[in-house]
């Protein structure tokens, strides 16, 4: 843990000066509550849990930008199914960064006409890149349905490069913020700019992971039509058949909202927590590393407050043990 601060700045009381023992972040290091000190260690252990299980569940929704069609169709960011009351006809499309994946069933197209087949089950992956990824479905539907479906196919296309950069960006913040709960389990290692970087980067890593979800959910999930009507004849009535929308949220969106929820977690256990006081205080010039890292009660003992209650409660205990031995001593010398 002592060893994972940056040693090339560490070593260097110029760089220190203005990164760790300027007013600025002497201040940002007191930010919290002193009694929180008695439970650092359970708190920053929650704080790297939290951590690790965001960057776990943040690189299963990544696998959302994959161009595999078996991985796209279990972990999408979302699902819209299209089926008509009857049950006749049904399209499902897997929705993922970089790509979709969509199944038709009951549809049956031959070179003369487009008719219902209860045994036809067609299933295509495209590419977002693909210029005609947006005209995939023109000769399935009648022209209303084909002009918002292609709508909503462009809006999703669109909003699918911003989305990515935001994932990106958060897996890139959560790495580096797995380092800083590691540096603050002990006083020794805790530093001001380390609990200034902790609290703010899992900010910027839950802010990037929101804004990714919100642009998700407004780029691509708003605008799916409620209704289709495809170029099929319903065997019954002989009507065109009209299907039902039923969106659900992709299990790539869920991994990425527990993240961000995880994120608030290690935020707040970051901000709640307090450096060392004499971390805090005037600083003696030109200090170095190793006595600036020892500015703490107890520098390699986990849980250093408890420990030291429990030494300070056990003194009398001790004392009164010390004294009986005496006595019996005594008695025994007088016998």
């Amino acid at each position: 843990n002592e060893n994972t601060f940056f040693l090339i700045a560490a070593r260097s009381y110029w760089l220190r000066s203005y990164i760790e023992h300027s007013e600025f972040c002497r201040k940002a290091g007191g930010l919290g509550w002193h009694c929180v000190e008695r439970i650092r260690v359970p708190i920053m252990l929650t704080a790297l849990g939290c951590s690790l299980a965001a960057w776990i569940f943040m690189l299963g929704a990544t696998f959302g930008v994959s161009y595999n069609t078996y991985t796209i169709k279990r972990l999408s960011w979302a699902r819209v199914n299209w089926r008509d009351q009857r049950g006749l006809v049904k399209l499902t499309i897997d929705i993922g960064i970089n790509m979709y994946v969509y199944q038709i069933s009951g549809v049956n197209v031959t070179d003369d006409q487009i008719r219902y087949d209860p045994n036809a089950n067609v299933e295509q992956s495209v590419n977002w890149a693909d210029n005609d990824a947006c005209q995939v479905f023109d000769y399935l539907l009648e022209e209303q349905s084909k002009q918002e479906l292609e709508n909503f196919c462009d809006q999703c296309k669109d909003t699918a490069a911003r989305t990515m950069i935001f994932i990106i960006m958060s897996i890139c913040l959560q790495i580096l913020q797995i380092k800083k709960n590691l540096q603050r389990l002990t006083p020794f290692g805790d530093m001001n700019c380390q609990k200034f970087n902790g609290w703010v980067g899992s900010l910027a890593s839950l802010t990037s992971g929101t804004i990714s979800i919100i642009s998700w959910l407004q780029g691509c999930w708003t605008y799916f039509p409620d209704t289709i009507v495809f170029l099929v004849e319903d065997p019954r009535s002989g009507q065109q058949i009209q299907t039902i929308t039923d969106p659900k949220y992709g299990r790539g969106c869920a991994l990425m909202t527990a993240a961000v929820a995880l994120k608030l977690v290690d935020c707040v256990c970051h901000f709640i927590l307090q450096t060392p006081a004499k971390k805090r205080g005037e600083i003696r010039e030109n200090i170095s590393m190793e006595e600036y890292c020892l500015l703490c009660d107890e520098p390699t003992n986990f849980g250093q407050p408890v420990a030291r209650a429990r030494a300070k409660n056990a003194l009398p205990v001790v004392a009164t043990m010390g004294s009986s031995l005496r006595t019996d001593d005594a008695k025994h010398q007088a016998v």
